[in-house]
């Protein structure tokens, strides 16, 4: 399924750091279709980890700049 690979590459790509809009819009997803479609292909807790882990990210960032 198309679909499911690019959900996943999503939620790698977030899992790194990049918003969920970048992600989307370099998988061609729309972030509609994404959300809606994510939990129904059993990627919800991946998604809350990568929101997780973006969350830390941008903590890290805005420390560095303190």
């Amino acid at each position: 399924m198309a679909d499911l690979a690019k959900i996943e590459a999503i939620i790698a790509r977030i899992e790194k750091g990049e918003s969920e809009r970048s992600a989307c819009e370099a998988e061609g997803m729309a972030r509609t279709t994404f959300r809606s479609m994510m939990p129904r292909a059993l990627a919800a807790d991946q998604y809350a980890k990568a929101l997780g882990s973006l969350a830390e990210a941008q903590v890290t960032q805005l420390e560095s700049t303190i």
